[in-house]
């Protein structure tokens, strides 16, 4: 009842708080309905039954009475009743109820809701991540997280309050399990029959579902006919075993059997005496197969095995073009069996080569300070060299990779031939030495390595794949997007159907969709990357060349206005590089996400991708290269309609271009990090700001450029066409604009690679030229149909713009208006959000304060700020303040 009067209201003096078994009933519920009344009185009361299902006849019967004479006042009744686990079909006990006097009230429809609590979500279990502060990074762990506990909402609660969100981070959501959860699980476990405790270490063991009998069978208990049940009840009693009915090969049904999560799975393993996992990791082995199998051979052995190692390098062999993740396991047990130090050192030189070619770069950071304590070598710098790519340290790279290609082709090992494999080896240096000169733009002899690591024909598929690509890419910065692609046509035939056909199939879509992503075809290379990173087909690549794909998917989709789509994909594609830790990858998947919550107006989640995607491109070299952060920064800028702010990101790419003088060694080391497929798509912005800020002498040449590439990149006519309009609008010749306008807006636009945002950019420029020659009809119709554009990519910045330049032409007569250098003669000129701008500088607001006002960003402000200056020819706050009264 303490809790029941809260708030202010004291309990009746002499009211009872607890009452002892025997106690009247009608007392007790005379009692409890004077201290509710009362306290419904002073404020709303919540009552709350918790562990209903416990509740003895006489509460239950006190407690349906006073509710059911509370029905008027004002309080919340929340009853929590707890079913019991699911047992076996046979076994399982009668799920817990209301009890009945209760039941009476909580039964009624019109009166009650009923929420049914299970397991979180993978989304919920994102939120709850975020809340705990991993902000941008939530989505990646939260998979690992929800994987590691099931979705149990106690145990993912227990990791985040037990364990630093940066250390869940690092470790991709596996650490080490929180001592109180641990201690609990061993009490469960101490309580279980002993038949009971073996069944559950076996399946700790097996670490899979399997059948109870088979588990059984491991675990050394006999189960007769008909006893299932009686050996799996307490195990789901304690709440540490699922199951599920299944069919076995024959036909015949079996329960399936499995622990419920990694964590109670780590806590039980952890428990088994050493020498008893040996044994049950032995009975297993012969009846399971394929991996599992392995693992359990390696985990029965006692000590070295020389011939169980030559057996898992010669199956690491076997299974290596087509499951590179389960080859690297097999080589680094291998390497642990092993008691010779030289043998063990070339396997885990080989299984962190392949781990870091694979998907488990986080498990070959942990062998990194191992291999480098081994002695020099080709092999031991190829490793050191893959780890400093991934860590965005091109100039480490380059020269790790430089000495081993040396010593590799050194006269000495070229004729003794004494270097088995040696070729390979050579290919494999040539490769990543090929990314290492393209990240120093040094594109030609990138791609010369490239091909004599091709043509070499010693690379499996997987790498293979990866050489296909940097080969292309280097193609891209040294010869140009449309040379690149074709060569891809001259020298490649596309499968149709990957998995057909060479193994590395889905890696010539991959090259084949960048490429004619960067020679401005997005509609097709949509289609191209889609197969490729989404085949179904089971090939292997190498992580860093898919992780690096997936940002430049959600590009695809949002160029072609398909937001919803890109939105999603930029959040996997972010989520799937902090999983497997690749930080170009994760670099280029913030930009991306930031352009794409930049167009939805989504400023402040914008500003923090752009923050991020800055602070992880900084590498020893200066800027890493691919990760589209000017273009990032300057697409927020431009959602904002900060012109200012989108040529200040765009310096790195055009230089300073009157933002203030920049140092020519600072401005050459940040150009470093940006490729041409970057400056390509930024030049529509850099052109736009220079025309917004009045400084055609910038726009003039850059727009020529434009022009000129838009003859070859399709996706570049709207924007070349757009901006030729309104540089003929800002020199003051209206009909050629229209012109213009009218022969890219002609009859059948939107061709297939045309960009939507674009496209309502240039319909609503035509909308403004139509009012400035009096056709207010059909700018009005412009204007709607840009509008319903930009409202249908969800552009909500963009669409707001556009509807109060709606509003203002719907205010003011049509035609064009003539210019005047008189302060305050622009002042009919003015939109009627400038004109709240205005009024608000007036009332002696800062920016700050107008945004808050107006509910709008403060780049925004600033926007209209400018344009209001430039009609009244002013340039001050204090100038527009004296005028302002005259508005």
């Amino acid at each position: 009842m303490a809790r029941a009067s809260a708030g202010g209201h004291r309990p009746r003096p002499g009211a009872p708080t607890v009452w002892r078994a025997g106690t009247d009933t009608r007392a007790v519920s005379r009692a409890l309905l004077s201290a509710l009344c009362d306290a419904t009185r002073v404020a709303p009361v919540a009552v709350v039954i918790d562990d209903a299902q416990w509740i003895d006849p006489e509460s239950a019967a006190a407690l349906g009475v006073v509710l059911n004479r509370l029905d008027r006042c004002r309080f919340l009744l929340i009853v929590v009743v707890r079913t019991p686990p699911a047992g076996p079909p046979s076994a399982r006990p009668a799920p817990a109820a209301v009890p009945a006097p209760l039941a009476g009230f909580v039964g009624v429809p019109d009166r009650v809701d009923h929420l049914r609590l299970g397991r979180l979500t993978v989304d919920e279990t994102r939120a709850l991540v975020e809340a705990g502060g991993a902000g941008l990074a939530g989505a990646a762990l939260a998979d690992c997280l929800h994987r590691r506990t099931g979705g149990h909402p106690l145990h993912t609660g227990l990791l985040l309050s037990s364990t630093p969100i940066e250390e869940l981070l690092t470790r991709g959501g596996s650490c080490s399990v929180p001592p109180a959860f641990s201690d609990t699980i061993r009490a469960r476990i101490g309580e279980l029959p002993a038949d009971s405790r073996r069944i559950v270490e076996a399946l700790a063991v097996v670490d899979s579902w399997q059948p109870l009998g088979l588990v059984a069978r491991l675990a050394g208990v006999e189960v007769r006919d008909g006893g299932r049940e009686q050996a799996l009840e307490p195990l789901i009693g304690a709440g540490l075993v699922k199951h599920r009915e299944s069919t076995s090969g024959e036909g015949l049904p079996a329960l399936l059997v499995r622990i419920h999560h990694e964590l109670e799975r780590d806590v039980i393993y952890r428990a088994i005496p050493p020498r008893r996992r040996r044994e049950l990791h032995a009975s297993a082995a012969p009846a399971m197969s394929g991996h599992a199998a392995w693992r359990h051979r390696v985990a029965a052995a006692d000590g070295f095995s020389d011939s169980l190692a030559t057996a898992l390098e010669a199956e690491a062999r076997a299974v290596a073009e087509h499951d590179l993740t389960h080859a690297s396991a097999y080589l680094l047990w291998a390497a642990g069996l092993t008691e010779d130090p030289a043998e063990r050192e070339r396997l885990t030189l080989t299984v962190v080569m392949s781990l870091l070619q694979g998907f488990d770069v986080r498990r070959a950071r942990r062998l990194k300070k191992t291999v480098a304590a081994f002695p020099p070598s080709p092999l031991r710098s190829l490793v050191l060299g893959q780890f400093a790519l991934l860590e965005g340290d091109a100039a480490t790279a380059a020269h790790d990779l430089s000495s081993a290609l040396e010593a590799l082709e050194a006269p000495e090992q070229v004729s003794g031939e004494s270097r088995p494999g040696s070729a390979r080896l050579a290919g494999v240096l040539r490769a990543f030495l090929a990314a290492a000169e393209l990240a120093l733009c040094r594109e030609t002899r990138a791609v010369a390595l490239a091909r004599r690591a091709l043509a070499g024909g010693r690379l499996d598929g997987p790498l293979a794949g990866a050489a296909t690509i940097l080969h292309y890419a280097a193609l891209i910065e040294a010869e140009g997007p449309v040379e690149a692609l074709r060569a891809w046509e001259r020298a490649e035939r596309p499968p149709d159907e990957p998995e057909r056909h060479r193994p590395y199939g889905r890696m010539v879509l991959i090259s084949r969709g960048l490429l004619r992503l960067a020679a401005g075809r997005p509609s097709r290379a949509l289609g191209d990357l889609e197969s490729g990173l989404h085949s179904p087909d089971g090939l292997l690549s190498p992580v860093g060349t898919i992780e690096a794909s997936r940002p430049l998917l959600a590009f695809c989709r949002y160029l072609l206005g398909d937001w919803d789509a890109a939105e999603s994909e930029a959040e996997q594609a972010l989520a799937s590089a902090l999983i497997h830790d690749c930080r170009g990858a994760v670099v280029c998947a913030h930009s991306i996400s930031a352009v794409v919550a930049s167009g939805r107006g989504h400023a402040a989640r914008a500003d923090a991708h752009v923050r991020e995607a800055r602070r992880l491109s900084r590498t020893p070299d200066g800027v890493m290269r691919f990760g589209f952060t000017s273009l990032a920064a300057a697409t927020v800028a431009h959602a904002q309609a900060d012109h200012a702010g989108v040529l200040h990101a765009l310096r790195p790419l055009f230089g300073a271009s009157g933002t203030g003088p920049v140092p020519e060694a600072q401005e050459a080391e940040e150009a470093l990090g940006h490729t041409s497929t970057e400056r390509t798509w930024c030049l529509p912005l850099y052109v736009e700001a220079c025309l917004a800020l009045g400084r055609d002498a910038d726009a003039e040449p850059a727009l020529a450029e434009l022009v000129g590439v838009a003859e070859e990149l399709p996706a570049l006519r709207v924007p070349a066409g757009w901006l030729s309009a309104r540089l003929a609008e800002a020199s003051g010749d209206l009909s050629s604009s229209l012109a213009t306008y009218e022969e890219l807006l002609g009859s059948g636009y939107a061709a297939e690679d045309d960009l939507p945002l674009y496209l309502a950019c240039a319909e609503q420029g035509a909308a403004r030229v139509h009012h400035a020659l009096g056709r207010s009809a059909t700018a009005v119709a412009m204007a709607a149909r840009a509008r319903s554009r930009y409202e249908s990519l969800g552009a909500r910045p963009y669409a707001e713009r556009c509807a109060e330049a709606l509003a203002d032409w719907s205010e003011r007569p049509p035609g064009r208006q003539a210019k005047s250098d008189a302060p305050g003669a622009g002042a009919g000129r003015f939109t009627a959000r400038e004109r709240q701008v205005a009024q608000l500088v007036g009332q002696a607001l800062t920016n700050g304060e107008i945004a808050a006002e107006l509910d709008v960003t403060v780049k925004t402000v600033e926007y209209h700020l400018g344009n209001i200056y430039t009609k009244l020819g002013i340039r001050s706050r204090h100038e527009l303040r004296r005028i302002v009264t005259g508005i």
